[in-house]
């Protein structure tokens, strides 16, 4: 927090985070409904529209319900894969440098 200057916790982008993982992208998209029934959202990421450079798809929401900060990403086992080893080379490449 320090770091970057925020002064209380509510000021951290996302103190609690869920990753809701589906078999297709039909149903990201029939979570991503049902959620945005329920919740209303501060912000949305559709990587779905716009995939990412790297082929990343998923929506993010942000959510700051009872005051905490919350974020949801919606996405496919798939991706979790991919997702998961862009990090992972992203780093190595990092600590490599």
């Amino acid at each position: 927090m320090e770091k970057n200057n925020l002064k209380k916790i509510i000021d951290v982008e996302d103190i609690i985070g869920f990753r809701i993982l589906v078999e297709n992208e039909d149903l990201c998209h029939r979570v991503y409904s049902i959620l945005t029934d329920y919740y209303n959202p501060y912000k949305i990421s559709n990587y779905f529209s716009k995939p990412k450079d790297t082929g990343f798809k998923a929506y993010i929401l942000k959510l700051d319900k009872y005051d905490i900060n919350t974020e949801i990403q919606i996405m496919t086992y798939d991706m979790k894969i991919t997702t998961e080893a862009t990090h992972f080379i992203h780093e190595q490449a990092k600590y490599n440098n």
